[in-house]
């Protein structure tokens, strides 16, 4: 089996990881295929996949997500969504595991009607809000590695019934960041069927 596109990237439905590889992607303006892991599992194991999202460019595969948006982010330098300066590029690594470890896991605790979940998802969101006022995005007025990861969060958190109405920034920036061409590409799947 072979694939037309030299970058390949393996996705799974509903998967806000997956969401994040193509929205960063789709900012950078990358050429690629998205293979659903579940239907191309077979092509996924014969390059080393064996879970989503992955990519696969060239010599390259990896399943680390940050590995694979420091990828994406290196080989296409355009618009660069992590700071030159070292300093400020381990800042902003910090806040996006931040995301993964402390607020990504709150929403399905959330949604299961877990209270303490709840209130501590309101601080976070409360934080946030704080963060992109007076800004075009988060804590910038450049889209960075923050948005991208934390774009596919909102949407999903939208899609599952959270209101932002009270957090009257944070809101606004959500909407912002969904009305960005580039977002609203990553929703789609540029999806190709494997050719003998």
């Amino acid at each position: 089996m072979s694939i037309s596109s030299t970058t390949k990237l393996f996705t799974s439905a509903s998967c806000v990881q997956s969401h994040i590889v193509r929205f960063a992607a789709e900012v950078k303006g990358l050429e690629y295929i998205e293979l659903d892991m579940a239907q191309h599992a077979d092509l996924a194991l014969s390059v080393d996949v064996v879970e989503s999202p992955a990519l696969s460019d060239r010599n390259v595969t990896t399943g680390e997500l940050d590995i694979i948006i420091e990828y994406i982010d290196e080989q296409h330098p355009q618009p660069p969504l992590l700071p030159a300066n070292t300093a400020s590029r381990a800042i902003y690594r910090k806040q996006v595991r931040s995301f993964h470890k402390q607020l990504f896991p709150l929403l399905e605790a959330a949604k299961e009607g877990d209270a303490a979940a709840q209130t501590s998802m309101r601080k976070y969101l409360q934080q946030m809000d704080s963060m992109v006022q007076g800004y075009a995005y988060f804590a910038s007025n450049e889209i960075s590695v923050m948005d991208v990861t934390i774009g596919p969060w909102l949407w999903a958190a939208k899609q599952a019934g959270l209101s932002l109405k009270t957090f009257r920034d944070l809101s606004a920036y959500a909407d912002r960041l969904f009305a960005l061409r580039s977002f609203q590409a990553s929703l789609g799947h540029k999806s190709e069927n494997a050719a003998a």
